[in-house]
């Protein structure tokens, strides 16, 4: 976060809330202004919601990345074009949200099918998080779909690492050199059935 507002110091909205966020700073920082605010606290939500207020502001200019939500209703298909250049394709009744960050692109698949295909950027990984499962790709073309009871992930092009996260919701133990120690290994023409406890590849 501190990152992006680094980036972004030089636009003009926060330039302009710098400028009177030091403004009040100076006003509250008198004897007369201490005494008005432990005479009104109520003025002490006041400034708090317009804190709350700014940072929704930055929120919408995009100072701040947000997820994305994209979804289809029955009978309806839809192909989306992310800003890395990642091409999905949503199957009917599908829900996925989509967070793209600087060091990290992160997809949570709520219910259904999408097919992925993914634009190469090693320094940024790409996940898709299914029921607990993390489906992992640097390059590569592959489909996720969310039933009542089980996960299912094809692989078509390229390669992708399944991790399942543990019944504590943490993911598996991380290797020494910093990576996450893959529970499956999947090459093209391979699908992978997760339901519960069990997984198999065929």
């Amino acid at each position: 976060t501190w990152d992006l507002f680094e980036v972004s110091r030089h636009e003009q909205v926060i330039i302009d809330l710098r400028a009177e966020a030091l403004e009040a700073l100076q006003v509250i920082g008198t004897p007369e202004a201490a005494r008005f605010w432990h005479r009104w606290p109520i003025y002490r939500v006041a400034m708090g919601a317009a804190m709350v207020v700014a940072l929704g502001t930055a929120i919408l200019v995009g100072l701040i990345p947000r997820a994305d939500h994209y979804q289809t209703v029955a009978g309806e298909r839809r192909v989306v074009t992310l800003s890395d250049g990642s091409r999905v394709m949503l199957e009917a009744q599908t829900s996925l949200w989509v967070h793209l960050g600087r060091n990290a692109r992160d997809l949570t698949l709520d219910r259904g099918r999408a097919m992925f295909t993914v634009a190469k950027d090693p320094l940024r990984p790409f996940t898709v998080e299914s029921d607990g499962h993390l489906v992992v790709a640097t390059g590569t073309e592959f489909s996720v779909e969310r039933l009542a009871n089980q996960t299912r992930v094809v692989l078509f092009e390229g390669h992708v690492a399944v991790v399942s996260r543990r019944a504590d919701g943490s993911a598996r133990p991380m290797v020494p050199e910093g990576g996450m120690v893959a529970d499956h290994l999947l090459w093209p023409g391979r699908e992978l059935v997760m339901d519960g406890a069990t997984s198999r590849a065929r």
